[in-house]
């Protein structure tokens, strides 16, 4: 690899950006465009010399300020390998922050250009990831899953540690739950439940994830009209839950209802603390004086000689989980 001292100028126009080593696009941000338009621009960009032209190696983003101000480039002269290029863009962009995204993106450049040792040993740490970690071991994996979930991974969709439970579906299945993650950001922990209770309520009822996904009114919620993407992450969630633990989930239905009626009429609000490992439960109130503390008072006697309590005590002794 050789990396030219002198510095060219060249037309904009006459760099092409489209090499595969540019595996971080992105827009500049407005204090890079702002510094080269009062400043100028203070580095080079690096590029490599292609026919009539040039083609991009390091700098899409000063470029495209600099394209955006009719504005020439500053640029040094490479002659690199395909690996040397994607090695110089890592070099040149090592103070970014980086998402599992874009290291995922850059593996898969890398991916085409060496082994899987050499890029747990050699690429991984110029990436901030321990060779031994369990980051660039799921990276490494989630080249077993469909390319179908690139985009989600890439874009911050959908979570790294995802990868573990759609590892453990068949094909059928990974496709069955990939409109999921075709628009909605999941955090790791609603992506990991979704996916590994959606997973374990099939192998309980011997059934594919992908039947359990058909029968259970999941697919409705993504087009559902109203629903905001919090909301249609919770939907799905719990209908996941309520598909792994029916049994809890009938107890926890009907511990709400009665709770509910129990303090009808009050200021009181009953729950369950426990997931029914004990029959107690939890009535809290809140006042803000002595008028309210009074009809407090009287609130809870009424609640107290409500007939549905030994229904809702009497509701922990079923076994939770018969199914499981």
């Amino acid at each position: 690899m050789t990396v030219s001292d002198a510095v060219i100028l060249i037309p904009a126009q006459a760099i092409e950006a489209s090499s595969p080593c540019l595996f971080w696009p992105g827009e500049p941000d407005e204090s890079l465009a702002f510094s080269l338009a009062r400043l100028g621009q203070m580095e080079p960009v690096l590029v490599e010399r292609q026919g009539e032209g040039f083609s991009l190696v390091a700098g899409a983003r000063r470029l495209a300020v600099l394209t955006d101000l009719g504005r020439p480039v500053l640029a040094r002269e490479v002659e690199a390998t395909d690996l040397e290029k994607g090695l110089l863009y890592l070099s040149t962009n090592a103070a970014r922050p980086l998402t599992d995204g874009m290291r995922f993106a850059a593996l898969r450049y890398f991916h085409m250009l060496l082994t899987e040792s050499e890029l747990t040993n050699f690429v991984a740490p110029l990436m901030g990831l321990s060779p031994q970690g369990r980051d660039i071991r799921l990276l490494l994996a989630w080249f077993n899953l469909p390319d179908a979930f690139d985009p989600a991974l890439m874009s911050g969709r959908l979570p790294l540690a995802a990868g573990e439970p759609l590892s453990r579906m068949t094909r059928e299945e990974q496709e069955a739950v990939l409109p999921f993650f075709a628009t909605l950001a999941w955090s790791r922990g609603s992506a990991v439940n979704f996916l590994t209770w959606i997973l374990e309520a099939a192998r309980a009822r011997e059934m594919s994830a992908s039947e359990i996904l058909a029968q259970g009114g999941f697919y409705p919620i993504l087009s559902e009209e109203g629903l905001s993407p919090k909301d249609a992450i919770t939907a799905l969630t719990a209908l996941a839950r309520a598909a792994r633990y029916p049994a809890l989930f009938r107890l926890e239905t009907e511990a709400v209802r009665l709770g509910r009626e129990i303090c009808a009429g009050t200021a009181f609000r009953l729950t369950r603390p426990d997931q029914f490992e004990t029959p107690a439960v939890e009535l809290t109130v809140r006042v803000a004086g002595p008028g309210p503390l009074s009809r407090a008072t009287a609130d809870f006697q009424k609640i107290a000689a409500s007939p549905l309590w030994d229904r809702l005590f009497n509701l922990a002794e079923a076994p939770a989980e018969p199914e499981a």
